[in-house]
């Protein structure tokens, strides 16, 4: 019983939840990380805002990583795109409920077409892991939804399938 308390004690005086620090890099994630840095494009990123925008219908502001990481951003996006096929957002601050959202958004791409080695994983865009996977995603799924790759499979009649962007 003291051994519960005690770990009872424990948690309530644990301080509020923050993101790990992951600390400094060395050797291979250093190189590796350096290598996605050299690729990152801002004029695809760019580009990528501008087609959001045009779908959304809206001007694309803010920070590319800060405006994605709630989830919201994406899955109104993916509504845009095929009206129902993402759960509505919920629009919170809480961490999980942002990373559901980005998960409820790779969900609705592939849907949408895309692979899933086309596809980021919630933390490269959560945490910032990997912005250049999140970026080529997203130009993946522009590529679908334009019409400029082959293989397009989920294209519905009236959908935005159908429109030029």
């Amino acid at each position: 019983c003291t051994g519960r308390r005690r770990t009872l004690s424990l948690l309530s005086t644990a301080t509020p939840f923050t993101m790990a620090n992951h600390g400094p890099q060395y050797g291979l994630t250093q190189e590796v990380n350096a290598k996605r840095a050299a690729q990152y494009n801002t004029a695809d990123e760019q580009e990528v805002k501008d087609w959001m925008a045009s779908v959304m219908g809206e001007p694309f502001e803010g920070d590319f990583q800060e405006t994605l990481k709630s989830g919201v951003y994406l899955c109104n996006l993916a509504n845009k795109i095929q009206p129902g096929v993402c759960k509505n957002p919920k629009k919170v601050n809480a961490p999980f409920l942002q990373m559901e959202n980005i998960g409820n958004f790779l969900n609705a791409a592939k849907k949408l077409g895309l692979s899933d080695i086309q596809l980021f994983v919630t933390v490269d865009l959560f945490e910032a892991k990997n912005m250049l996977m999140v970026l080529q995603s997203l130009i993946a799924l522009k590529a679908i939804v334009t019409g400029h790759v082959s293989g397009r499979h989920d294209a519905k009649a009236g959908s935005v399938f159908d429109k030029e962007y």
